[in-house]
């Protein structure tokens, strides 16, 4: 995981001891470490606010009998009933969240 790293504070001041890069010049790793940095700190910005969003859709959801229709009891009719309106944008948009949420976990893994 990297940490915040700033460019100004990678730069070489004079001349790089190892590839003698003039005062300002950037080298490719210095530059890609900072890039990576910024990306690491986007990606945890947003899984957190994507699993807030998360949490909230799941809970949002209303669902019949409680702990009673996870043994069988409760209304049966509300158990399978059709998703409309509002319901069904909260479903889909909670599906399409959970998604992101999981193709921005497995980018971080990879950065």
């Amino acid at each position: 995981m990297y940490t915040a790293v700033y460019l100004h504070q990678l730069s070489p001041r004079k001349q790089h001891p190892r590839c003698g890069h003039a005062e300002g010049v950037v080298s490719f790793r210095v530059k890609y470490r900072y890039v990576m940095a910024q990306l690491s700190s986007l990606l945890t910005a947003a899984q957190l606010i994507l699993s807030l969003l998360l949490i909230g859709g799941i809970l949002l959801q209303q669902r019949g009998a409680g702990l009673g229709g996870a043994f069988g009891g409760g209304d049966s009719d509300s158990t399978y009933s059709t998703r409309r309106g509002a319901e069904k944008t909260l479903f889909q948009a909670t599906i399409v969240v959970a998604i992101l949420f999981a193709l921005t976990s497995l980018a971080s893994l990879f950065i």
